[in-house]
Order: structure tokens, then C-alpha cells, then sequence
């Protein structure tokens, strides 16, 4: 403050009639003289980038660098612009509006590093990057593995292995166990409820199935001990190799079946269910039944009634042969061949008859049986076995026919293989032979006369041996 203005002062204190009054003007007066002052001075710094030659000849919130003032901090010797960072360190700044010599707290709260990986979640302090404390690694879940990683900070997360116990511990429920419950690689706890297995036949005992046994109490229910293996008897139709093996305690063939199933007519097999099975005899005919013959083990067979099995094929009765129209089907003759006529017969032109006609000439074949010379015909009879008798009688003429029956006739050996027996001559009626007991066939009927007798003859097959 100059002399002058301190006169002025002086001056004016003295005119004021109370202390009160020069206190305030003296008041008045010093705010006066330092706002001027404050003018003078801002006055006499150089705005921002203005030039400069020191840091002081710059306005606030500039140093001089580069020969200006420019917006910046200079802090320990070395220029910062405005709002940097110390390398590193996000919580304090270069703010020279606040200060140009020294670092100012910035980014208050706000995530930082510190430099130490194990300092935890870190922020901003009042200028200071502050942790809260050491990473928390612990597992996720316990399918989880942690592991801190120093290089990176971060608490990694792996799946545990497949197999891990994770929960309950594994158990029995009666014959059934539980398994513990385990990891499955992917993070997630299993629990072991979901893979529970019967132990059957075995029995659960200390935490797992059992393997063997010692007795049948060591098996589960329903279950025997044999040979230190526990089994369930079998069912009807399983394989088997004793009795005790088969819940029916029969073991045939290989097979559990209901019964014992000895007979050598039945058969026990997986196909027949474990049943035993009497054998069915069917040969695919209908005129046959068939039953199991016990002694041999084989079907027999039986033709039915009204029936005949010929040539493996079935006829009713009276059914002909259609080859040979003198054959039928005679069931109370014969059941398994063709039967002839009714009665030993002639069969003429398919059919069976019982008397036939002929005539004998001079142009007929000579030769029978103890004259060579006369004259014969031939017919062939079919008979059906037992006892037959013939009679040639003239059919009016002369002829006194002579008769013969022949198994196999040969006109060079006329009286070999003669099957008849003479019985009576009957005059002009002619001739009677017969048989006791002829074998079932086929015949040669000889019927012969004399030159001087030449004629028609007729030819029959009668029950007796008389001349009617």
C-alpha cells in the first residue's frame, strides 16, 4: 500500500466519531486494497499456451513446456498433460485444475489392478488400488474342481472326474444295492438310486451284491446254493442237467419238465413248453389212425372201418380200381390189397361174372391134359382164395366138354401145374371139377372136346360140386 493512500486512510479514521464506525470503514478499506492487489496479479500471469519461459509465469492449471503454458502437471521433474495416468496406476491423474505438482486420487471405486493376483476384487481407494482379500477357489458344486492361476488371477473351474462321490455312500435294500452316489464328468452329482440293481440270485450284504454262497441261506429268496454258485430253480422248458435244477424237479433230456415223462411214446422239449407231449401219429392219411406203439417206441398204424390202404392210398369201400375194373375195395376181404368179385369169377370185359359161353372148333388149338388131341378154350378166373368149383356143360350141341384149372397153363406140358380135381362127369350136363382150398390168383380155365363132339359149351362157377 502506497504513502498516499495510507494518508487518505488516516484522514478518514479520524472524522468518524465512534470506534465502531472506523473498525468497518477500516474493514472496507482492506478488502478494497486486496482485490486490487489480486487484479495486479492476475494480470500478470500468462494464459494457457501463451509463452513462457517457467512454470510460475503460467495461470494456474498450466506449467510452461515447450516454451508455453500448456494444460498439464509437472511431478517430479517430468511433464504430464492433462488427465493422464502414472503408468500402471488408474486411481490417480494428472487433474491441474486440483494441482500441476503432484499426482491427484481419481476414478474413486471403480476396478483396478493391483499388481498382486491374489488381492481379490480391487478398486480405486482415495488413490490407492486396494483388495479386498485373497480370490475365493472354492468349487463350484462338488462335481467341481478349483485351482487358482497366478499368471491370470482367475480362479479356474474344471468337472470333476466320472466316478467322484458326490452324496450318499453306496447301500443294501434287502436284495437290492445301491451304488454312491457319483460324478459324471459333466459337472452334475448322479445319484446312485437311478442305477440300482437286484442282487437276485445272490443276496446284498456289507454295501454289494454277493458272488457266492455257502449255503442256501446266502442266496436270495426262492434261490439254492449249489457248488457255491446261487441259482433260481428253473422254469418249464429250460435247459437243465439234474432234477434239482428244475423248479418241478424234473430234468428230462436237458429240459425242466412237469413230469418224469419215461414213456417211449412222449417227449418232453423247450418246443413243447417243458410239457410233456405224447407222440402224435399222423401220417397225412385219412383212413388211418395212428397210435404210439409202447414197447417199440414207433407209430402203428390202424385202417378204419369201411376203409382200404392200397398202394399208400385210402378207398372207401366198394370203391373200384380204376386200372383194373374186376378189383374194388373189400375192407371184410382185405384191407391193404384189391379184392376180386363178390365170388371167385370170370372177369369178361371188365367185369366179374359168374358163368361165361364159348364154342369149340376144329380151328381151336389142340392139347389138353390125357388127350393131346382135343380141341380147348381158354378163360381166366380170378379167385379170391379158398374153395372153388367149375362146371362145362353143353349149351346145345354135342359137346361133352372136359374141364381143367390151371396155376400157370403151357399147352406143350398140358397137365403140369393142374390146381383141380376131377368129381364127376354128368353126362350130357357135362363136366364138374373143383377145389378144397385154392390160394388167392389169377387162373387158366381149360375147357376141351373131341372132334366128334364140337360145339358150344357153357362155362360156370357154382358153391357145390353136384350136376344141376
Amino acid at each position: 500500500m502506497d504513502d498516499q493512500r495510507l494518508d487518505q486512510l488516516s484522514r478518514r479514521i479520524a472524522a468518524f466519531r465512534t470506534r465502531r464506525q472506523a473498525l468497518k470503514a477500516v474493514a472496507g478499506a482492506v478488502v478494497t486494497l486486496v482485490a486490487g492487489t489480486r487484479a495486479v496479479a492476475a494480470q500478470a500471469c500468462t494464459p494457457q499456451y501463451g509463452p513462457c519461459t517457467a512454470d510460475g509465469a503460467c495461470c494456474a492449471g498450466a506449467v510452461c513446456e515447450h516454451g508455453l503454458c500448456m494444460p498439464g502437471c509437472r511431478i517430479d521433474g517430468a511433464f504430464t498433460s492433462a488427465h493422464m495416468s502414472p503408468p500402471g496406476d488408474s486411481c490417480r491423474q494428472c487433474l491441474p485444475e486440483v494441482s500441476t505438482t503432484s499426482w491427484t486420487p481419481a476414478n474413486e471405486g471403480m476396478s483396478c489392478w493391483s499388481g498382486d493376483p491374489n488381492a481379490g476384487i480391487t478398486t480405486c481407494q482415495n488413490g490407492t488400488c486396494i483388495g479386498s482379500g485373497p480370490v475365493d477357489c472354492r468349487p463350484l458344486t462338488v462335481c467341481h474342481t478349483a485351482a487358482f492361476n497366478s499368471a491370470t488371477g482367475q480362479c479356474e473351474q474344471r468337472f470333476a472326474e466320472s466316478g467322484t462321490p458326490c452324496g450318499g455312500m453306496e447301500m443294501c435294500h434287502g436284495e437290492f444295492y445301491t451304488p454312491a452316489d457319483a460324478c459324471d464328468g459333466n459337472g452334475f452329482c448322479i445319484g446312485g438310486g437311478s442305477k440300482t440293481v437286484g442282487c437276485a440270485p445272490y443276496r446284498c450284504g456289507g454295501h454289494r451284491c454277493t458272488t457266492s454262497c455257502l449255503t442256501d441261506t446266502d442266496c436270495a429268496v426262492g434261490a439254492l446254493c449249489e457248488a457255491g454258485l446261487c441259482l433260481f430253480p428253473r422254469e418249464l422248458g429250460e435247459r437243465c442237467d439234474a432234477d434239482w435244477q428244475c423248479r418241478s424237479d424234473y430234468c428230462v433230456d436237458g429240459v425242466c419238465c412237469d413230469d418224469r415223462c419215461d414213456s417211449l411214446c412222449a417227449t418232453c422239449s423247450a418246443e413243447t413248453g417243458g410239457n410233456c407231449t405224447r407222440f402224435v401219429c399222423d401220417n397225412d392219411l385219412s383212413c388211418t389212425a395212428g397210435f404210439c406203439n409202447e414197447a417199440t417206441g414207433m407209430c402203428d398204424y390202424t385202417v378204419a372201418p369201411e376203409t382200404c390202404l392200397i398202394d399208400g392210398k385210402c378207398y372207401d369201400a366198394g370203391e373200384p380200381n380204376l386200372n383194373d375194373a374186376c378189383q374194388y375195395c373189400d375192407p371184410v376181404r382185405d384191407v391193404d390189397e384189391w379184392s376180386t368179385c363178390d365170388h371167385t369169377a370170370f372177369c369178361v370185359n371188365g367185369a366179374c361174372v359168374t358163368s361165361v359161353t364159348g364154342e369149340i372148333t376144329a380151328n381151336d388149338p389142340q392139347g389138353v391134359c390125357n388127350s393131346s388131341s382135343d380141341h380147348f378154350a381158354l378163360h381166366t378166373i380170378r379167385h379170391a382164395g379158398g374153395r372153388v368149383n367149375l362146371r362145362a356143360r353143353p349149351a346145345g350141341s354135342s359137346l361133352a366138354p372136359r374141364l381143367g384149372l390151371y396155376s400157370a397153363f403151357d399147352p406143350a406140358n398140358p397137365c403140369a401145374n393142374r390146381e383141380s380135381t376131377y368129381i364127376g362127369f354128368c353126362g350130357s350136363d357135362g363136366e364138374v371139377i373143383g377145389t378144397s382150398n385154392l390160394a388167392a390168383g389169377i387162373y387158366t380155365v381149360v375147357v376141351g372136346g373131341r372132334a366128334s363132339t364140337f360145339g358150344a359149351y357153357a362155362l360156370s362157377i357154382q358153391s357145390d360140386s353136384s350136376c344141376l
